[in-house]
C-alpha cells in the first residue's frame, strides 16, 4: 500500500506539496510533514481529505 501511496503522491500531490512534502505557501499547499492539521488528524478525516482532492 506504501508504494502505491508513493506512486500516487509523485502523480498528484508532488507537484504543490513538493518532494519532501515540506508543501509551497505561494499555492496554498500545507506542510504535510509537520504536526499542524487543517481538516483534523484521525484516519478517517485524512482518508476523506485525500480522497476529496486526489482524483483516483
Amino acid at each position: 500500500m506504501a508504494a502505491e501511496g508513493q506512486k500516487v503522491f509523485n502523480t498528484v500531490c508532488m507537484a504543490c506539496h513538493g518532494l519532501d512534502a515540506k508543501g509551497n505557501q505561494m499555492l496554498g499547499a500545507p506542510n504535510l510533514t509537520d504536526n499542524i492539521w487543517l481538516y483534523g488528524s484521525s484516519r478517517d478525516q485524512i482518508q476523506h481529505t485525500v480522497a476529496a482532492v486526489v482524483p483516483i
